[in-house]
């Protein structure tokens, strides 16, 4: 920048010498520097954009907290810090010259708490090349924003404010989300298919549904919990398993997602919040409330309901004592109607982009039970996908909407998609089943429309 800066400054000092030696029409060199100094100008408040977002996350990084958003009217946001420091940013247009639209909100669920920090080696990073800027997230890719000497001034289209996010809308379509409480940084790129969370890159894909699922399960620790090897420890989130044999050992690595009981899928501290009494008493309790949650999911997701899921697999058991029917619709997208009693298959699930995971389940059917790997898998026996065989065969995924409780009251079941391999199912079959709130499973969030 420096040289380029010289470089102009060169010339305007030889411009007079030019001008006066010259018996030719030199107005193309005057427009030649105006060009040049209108270039360096555009680049100039490109930076200066870019400097207004790294000193946002520079104070969060330094453990201030965003005290306050103001928007000025005219296309520019105020945002005050607890050290009483502020900065200014300005909402550009995008590429086809039209306001960029606010990101998507999230459904509103239980309170939880709060997530961890983002990983610092997630934080955008820009560059030029080519006359174009680009922007990547930590070791991934570099993505083209536009171009460098285009006469937009800003990279974001839009600044939205919600009372706990801060977002902002880059020209690719890209938004940042800054927790205002936590400094939490979380970054959507539909048109890449993956978003950034928890420090953490996660591919999406857009079923035929036409909304945007995770296509990987979910890894993400919540402020102040730890990540459980241990089944029979009511941690309420474990590891993932490998079966040999009989014996389950933990895959303590966290490539593969975790497992999560209901409580903290649906963004609670503990299972205690989640109140029920006994079937014949169905009623009672707030087990009913979370249906369609954020829960721990990013903002702008949530945890899928039933009916998300019955869209694509079309099964689903009876809903007693609701006098709700048991569900077989052939029309669900992803139907597989060579299955007796019908459903979907994970290679059907898998031809879509889901990647199913295979993460398995930890099973805890009562209040006084032990929690342990289920350790049933997949063999040549129940499974003509060979690279399948060996993995979890139970796996059971969460939604947020509720069953029943048991007779006995000390257990409450809410609706999950469950994959079942037998020598009739030998390629997965996937319906909606019923598992226990204090069960191991994987989740998959779906993004609010």
């Amino acid at each position: 920048m420096k040289r380029f800066i010289l470089f102009i400054a060169g010339i305007a000092a030889a411009l007079p010498v030019l001008v006066q030696c010259s018996k030719y029409d030199d107005s193309w060199i005057h427009d030649k520097f105006e060009q040049l100094d209108s270039k360096l100008t555009e680049l100039e408040n490109s930076i200066n954009s870019l400097n207004s977002y790294k000193t946002i996350l520079d104070k969060l990084n330094q453990g201030k907290l965003i005290s306050e958003v103001t928007d000025n009217g005219n296309g520019t946001f105020t945002i005050k810090f607890s050290d009483d420091t502020s900065v200014t940013i300005t909402a550009g247009k995008g590429r086809d010259g039209q306001d960029g639209k606010d990101g998507a909100n999230g459904q509103n669920g239980a309170a939880g708490k709060d997530g961890k920090d983002g990983a610092d080696g997630l934080t955008p990073e820009f560059k030029i090349e080519n006359d174009t800027w680009y922007v990547r997230y930590g070791d991934g890719e570099w993505t083209a924003l536009g171009s460098a000497v285009s006469s937009e001034s800003s990279f974001f289209t839009n600044v939205s404010f919600d009372g706990d996010y801060l977002t902002f809308t880059l020209i690719d379509g890209t938004t940042i989300s800054i927790n205002l409480s936590t400094g939490e940084v979380f970054t959507e790129n539909l048109a890449g298919k993956y978003f950034v969370y928890g420090g953490r890159k996660y591919n999406l894909v857009q079923l035929a549904d036409g909304k945007w699922w995770m296509a990987e399960a979910l890894a993400y620790v919540p402020e102040g919990r730890t990540v459980s090897s241990d089944p029979a420890q009511p941690a309420g989130i474990w590891y993932p398993y490998t079966i040999s044999g009989s014996v389950c050992t933990p895959d303590i690595t966290e490539d593969r997602g975790l497992l999560y009981d209901a409580a903290t899928a649906f963004g609670l501290s503990g299972s205690d919040e989640i109140t029920y009494a006994d079937q014949t008493d169905w009623q009672t309790g707030n087990y009913r409330d979370f249906e369609g949650v954020r829960g721990i999911c990013p903002p702008g997701w949530y945890v899928p309901t039933k009916d998300d899921y019955l869209k694509l697999v079309g099964v689903c058991t009876a809903d007693q004592p609701k006098d709700i029917a048991a569900v077989n619709d052939p029309t669900a997208l992803y139907y597989d109607d060579s299955f007796t009693g019908g459903g979907s298959s994970v290679v059907k699930f898998n031809a879509a982009g889901w990647n199913f995971s295979f993460l398995g389940y930890v099973n805890r059917a009562t209040v006084a039970a032990t929690g342990a790997y289920l350790a049933t898998a997949v063999s040549a026996t129940n499974c003509d996908v060979s690279e399948w065989h060996g993995l979890p065969s139970m796996n059971m995924i969460w939604t947020s909407s509720p069953y029943r409780p048991n007779t006995a009251g000390n257990n409450v079941q809410y609706f999950s998609l469950m994959s079942t391999f037998t020598t009739a199912y030998k390629v997965g079959r996937l319906s909606l089943g019923y598992g226990n709130y204090l069960a191991g499973m994987e989740v998959r969030c779906v993004r609010a429309e």
